[in-house]
Protein backbone atom coordinates (compact mmCIF):
# COMPACT_ATOMS: atom_id res chain seq x y z
CA UNK A 1 0.00 0.00 0.00
CA UNK A 2 1.47 3.50 -1.04
CA UNK A 3 2.28 5.59 1.67
CA UNK A 4 -0.57 8.00 0.91
CA UNK A 5 -3.07 5.53 1.80
CA UNK A 6 -1.95 4.45 4.61
CA UNK A 7 -1.72 8.15 6.49
CA UNK A 8 -5.52 8.34 5.75
CA UNK A 9 -5.91 5.07 7.30
CA UNK A 10 -3.53 5.04 10.23
CA UNK A 11 -4.49 9.05 11.13
CA UNK A 12 -7.17 7.76 12.97
CA UNK A 13 -5.60 5.52 14.88
CA UNK A 14 -3.58 7.93 16.60
CA UNK A 15 -5.35 11.18 16.33
CA UNK A 16 -5.99 11.74 19.66
CA UNK A 17 -2.53 10.45 21.30
CA UNK A 18 -1.10 13.94 21.72
CA UNK A 19 -2.72 15.14 23.94
CA UNK A 20 -1.04 12.09 26.12
CA UNK A 21 2.73 13.34 25.39
CA UNK A 22 5.41 13.95 28.31
CA UNK A 23 5.43 17.64 29.47
CA UNK A 24 8.09 19.46 28.18
CA UNK A 25 9.80 21.76 30.64
CA UNK A 26 10.45 25.53 30.28
CA UNK A 27 14.49 25.65 29.81
CA UNK A 28 14.94 21.74 29.32
CA UNK A 29 18.16 20.69 27.39
CA UNK A 30 18.42 19.08 24.00
CA UNK A 31 19.65 16.21 26.13
CA UNK A 32 16.95 15.70 28.19
CA UNK A 33 14.96 16.31 25.17
CA UNK A 34 17.04 13.40 23.67
CA UNK A 35 16.29 10.89 26.38
CA UNK A 36 12.38 11.66 26.31
CA UNK A 37 12.28 11.02 22.41
CA UNK A 38 12.04 7.03 20.95
CA UNK A 39 12.99 8.42 17.38
CA UNK A 40 15.19 11.41 16.44
CA UNK A 41 16.71 12.34 12.83
CA UNK A 42 17.43 15.06 10.64
CA UNK A 43 15.10 14.87 7.48
CA UNK A 44 13.81 16.68 4.50
CA UNK A 45 10.07 17.85 4.68
CA UNK A 46 7.66 16.12 1.77
CA UNK A 47 4.63 17.42 2.47
CA UNK A 48 3.03 19.34 4.82
CA UNK A 49 -1.12 18.54 5.79
CA UNK A 50 -3.72 19.19 8.20
CA UNK A 51 -4.96 16.24 9.82
CA UNK A 52 -8.02 18.32 11.30
CA UNK A 53 -9.99 21.83 11.25
CA UNK A 54 -8.41 24.47 13.65
CA UNK A 55 -9.60 23.87 17.15
CA UNK A 56 -10.11 25.91 20.45
CA UNK A 57 -8.57 24.69 23.09
CA UNK A 58 -9.09 24.95 26.57
CA UNK A 59 -7.58 21.76 27.92
CA UNK A 60 -5.73 22.01 30.78
CA UNK A 61 -3.23 19.16 30.10
CA UNK A 62 -2.03 20.70 27.12
CA UNK A 63 -1.74 24.24 28.86
CA UNK A 64 -3.25 25.67 25.73
CA UNK A 65 -4.23 29.78 26.93
CA UNK A 66 -8.55 30.58 26.38
CA UNK A 67 -8.60 30.78 23.05
CA UNK A 68 -5.45 30.09 21.57
CA UNK A 69 -5.90 28.39 18.24
CA UNK A 70 -3.59 24.92 17.17
CA UNK A 71 -4.63 22.55 13.77
CA UNK A 72 -2.88 19.22 14.27
CA UNK A 73 -0.65 18.81 10.72
CA UNK A 74 0.73 15.52 9.57
CA UNK A 75 4.27 16.04 8.23
CA UNK A 76 6.16 13.95 5.71
CA UNK A 77 10.18 13.23 6.07
CA UNK A 78 12.53 11.43 4.15
CA UNK A 79 14.98 10.58 6.47
CA UNK A 80 18.68 11.82 5.62
CA UNK A 81 19.69 10.71 9.16
CA UNK A 82 18.71 8.56 12.07
CA UNK A 83 20.59 10.09 14.89
CA UNK A 84 18.28 7.38 17.81
CA UNK A 85 15.61 4.94 16.95
CA UNK A 86 14.76 2.52 13.50
CA UNK A 87 17.23 3.35 11.14
CA UNK A 88 15.61 1.26 8.59
CA UNK A 89 13.33 4.32 8.05
CA UNK A 90 13.58 5.69 4.78
CA UNK A 91 10.39 8.32 5.04
CA UNK A 92 7.90 8.61 8.22
CA UNK A 93 4.53 10.63 9.46
CA UNK A 94 5.06 13.24 12.37
CA UNK A 95 2.10 14.24 13.61
CA UNK A 96 2.58 17.66 16.03
CA UNK A 97 0.37 21.10 16.89
CA UNK A 98 1.18 24.19 15.05
CA UNK A 99 0.02 26.99 16.02
CA UNK A 100 -2.65 29.10 14.00
CA UNK A 101 -2.27 31.69 16.06
CA UNK A 102 -0.64 35.11 14.36
CA UNK A 103 2.71 35.21 16.65
CA UNK A 104 2.65 38.58 17.30
CA UNK A 105 -0.81 38.22 19.03
CA UNK A 106 1.41 36.24 21.25
CA UNK A 107 2.03 36.68 24.98
CA UNK A 108 4.19 34.86 27.73
CA UNK A 109 4.53 30.95 27.70
CA UNK A 110 4.44 29.42 24.33
CA UNK A 111 2.77 26.13 23.91
CA UNK A 112 5.28 23.77 21.87
CA UNK A 113 4.12 23.69 18.74
CA UNK A 114 6.04 23.46 14.89
CA UNK A 115 5.80 24.60 11.56
CA UNK A 116 7.64 22.95 8.68
CA UNK A 117 8.17 24.42 5.26
CA UNK A 118 8.66 21.95 2.08
CA UNK A 119 11.66 21.24 1.24
CA UNK A 120 13.75 22.01 4.23
CA UNK A 121 15.64 20.14 6.63
CA UNK A 122 14.64 19.50 10.34
CA UNK A 123 16.61 17.82 13.31
CA UNK A 124 13.38 16.33 14.84
CA UNK A 125 13.18 14.62 18.28
CA UNK A 126 9.98 12.19 18.04
CA UNK A 127 7.97 9.89 20.28
CA UNK A 128 6.42 6.34 18.85
CA UNK A 129 2.59 6.27 17.54
CA UNK A 130 2.96 2.59 18.54
CA UNK A 131 2.18 2.07 14.55
CA UNK A 132 5.53 1.68 12.22
CA UNK A 133 6.42 4.76 9.95
CA UNK A 134 4.38 7.19 12.39
CA UNK A 135 5.34 9.29 15.04
CA UNK A 136 4.29 12.05 16.99
CA UNK A 137 6.14 15.49 18.86
CA UNK A 138 7.91 14.21 21.96
CA UNK A 139 5.83 16.10 24.33
CA UNK A 140 3.12 18.82 25.32
CA UNK A 141 4.10 21.91 27.20
CA UNK A 142 4.95 25.58 27.36
CA UNK A 143 7.47 27.79 28.07
CA UNK A 144 9.44 30.83 26.31
CA UNK A 145 10.88 28.91 23.23
CA UNK A 146 7.76 27.48 21.43
CA UNK A 147 9.89 25.02 19.15
CA UNK A 148 11.48 22.39 21.89
CA UNK A 149 11.98 19.13 20.36
CA UNK A 150 12.94 20.69 16.70
CA UNK A 151 15.85 22.65 15.11
CA UNK A 152 15.97 23.65 11.33
CA UNK A 153 19.11 22.83 9.52
CA UNK A 154 21.20 24.55 6.76
CA UNK A 155 21.14 21.52 4.51
CA UNK A 156 20.39 18.60 3.64
CA UNK A 157 23.88 17.12 4.50
CA UNK A 158 23.58 13.42 6.64
CA UNK A 159 25.33 13.88 10.01
CA UNK A 160 28.88 13.21 11.12
CA UNK A 161 28.54 14.12 14.81
CA UNK A 162 28.21 12.37 17.73
CA UNK A 163 26.12 13.56 20.08
CA UNK A 164 22.99 15.88 20.41
CA UNK A 165 24.73 18.85 21.22
CA UNK A 166 27.39 18.68 18.63
CA UNK A 167 24.65 17.60 15.98
CA UNK A 168 23.31 20.81 16.48
CA UNK A 169 26.14 22.69 17.10
CA UNK A 170 27.28 22.07 13.40
CA UNK A 171 23.79 22.83 11.73
CA UNK A 172 23.49 26.32 13.96
CA UNK A 173 27.51 27.01 12.62
CA UNK A 174 26.40 25.79 8.86
CA UNK A 175 23.26 28.31 9.61
CA UNK A 176 25.39 31.27 10.48
CA UNK A 177 27.53 31.14 7.28
CA UNK A 178 24.11 31.03 5.30
CA UNK A 179 23.61 34.16 2.77
CA UNK A 180 19.96 34.78 3.96
CA UNK A 181 20.01 36.68 7.02
CA UNK A 182 16.69 35.40 8.25
CA UNK A 183 18.07 31.80 8.40
CA UNK A 184 21.49 33.91 10.62
CA UNK A 185 19.71 35.55 13.03
CA UNK A 186 17.64 32.22 13.07
CA UNK A 187 20.65 30.11 14.14
CA UNK A 188 21.53 33.68 16.77
CA UNK A 189 18.08 33.04 18.65
CA UNK A 190 18.89 29.24 19.08
CA UNK A 191 22.36 29.50 20.43
CA UNK A 192 20.97 32.41 22.97
CA UNK A 193 18.36 30.10 23.92
CA UNK A 194 21.09 27.00 24.07
CA UNK A 195 23.49 28.48 26.27
CA UNK A 196 21.13 30.35 28.76
CA UNK A 197 18.75 32.49 27.56
CA UNK A 198 15.80 29.81 28.51
CA UNK A 199 17.01 30.13 31.90
CA UNK A 200 15.18 33.11 33.79
CA UNK A 201 16.30 34.47 37.27
CA UNK A 202 19.66 32.63 36.51
CA UNK A 203 17.66 29.41 36.92
CA UNK A 204 20.34 27.69 35.27
CA UNK A 205 18.95 23.60 37.32
CA UNK A 206 18.70 21.87 33.94
CA UNK A 207 21.63 23.08 32.79
CA UNK A 208 22.88 24.43 29.43
CA UNK A 209 23.75 22.99 25.61
CA UNK A 210 26.45 25.01 24.69
CA UNK A 211 28.57 26.99 26.63
CA UNK A 212 28.36 30.89 26.58
CA UNK A 213 32.11 31.41 26.26
CA UNK A 214 32.27 29.07 22.93
CA UNK A 215 28.86 31.01 21.51
CA UNK A 216 30.77 33.87 22.54
CA UNK A 217 33.98 33.34 20.17
CA UNK A 218 31.89 31.90 16.93
CA UNK A 219 29.32 35.31 17.44
CA UNK A 220 32.24 37.82 17.38
CA UNK A 221 32.95 37.92 13.91
CA UNK A 222 29.15 39.12 13.10
CA UNK A 223 30.44 41.92 14.41
CA UNK A 224 31.54 43.11 11.04
CA UNK A 225 28.98 41.90 8.78
CA UNK A 226 27.87 44.28 6.18
CA UNK A 227 24.06 43.70 6.43
CA UNK A 228 23.24 45.86 9.40
CA UNK A 229 20.23 43.68 10.89
CA UNK A 230 22.67 41.10 11.50
CA UNK A 231 25.63 42.94 13.45
CA UNK A 232 22.72 44.51 15.25
CA UNK A 233 21.42 41.33 15.93
CA UNK A 234 25.46 39.73 16.73
CA UNK A 235 25.92 42.63 19.51
CA UNK A 236 22.49 42.51 20.95
CA UNK A 237 23.47 38.74 21.57
CA UNK A 238 26.85 39.61 22.58
CA UNK A 239 25.09 41.18 25.29
CA UNK A 240 22.94 38.47 26.26
CA UNK A 241 25.71 35.84 26.30
CA UNK A 242 28.10 37.34 28.71
CA UNK A 243 24.56 37.69 31.07
CA UNK A 244 24.44 34.17 30.54
CA UNK A 245 28.30 33.41 31.34
CA UNK A 246 27.83 35.80 34.40
CA UNK A 247 24.49 34.24 35.83
CA UNK A 248 26.28 30.52 34.79
CA UNK A 249 29.36 30.97 36.63
CA UNK A 250 27.61 32.66 40.18
CA UNK A 251 24.93 28.99 39.58
CA UNK A 252 28.02 27.00 39.52
CA UNK A 253 30.05 28.77 43.17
Amino acid sequence: MKWKGRLVLVAALFCSSLAHGERLRPGQTLGQTDTMADFVFKGIVVSSTAAGTPQIHYNSDLFFGSGDTFVEKLTRFKIVSVIKGDKSEDEITFRHYEDATPQEKREGLLQVAYHFEPGHAYLVFAASSGTAGFYKQVGTGFGFKADYGVVRCANAQPVSAKTIQEIAWVELTAMLHDKDAGDIQYAMVQFDQLSGGLHFAADYRYGVDFQPQGVLKLINPFLKSPDPHVAQAAAALIDRLTAHARNLDQYRR
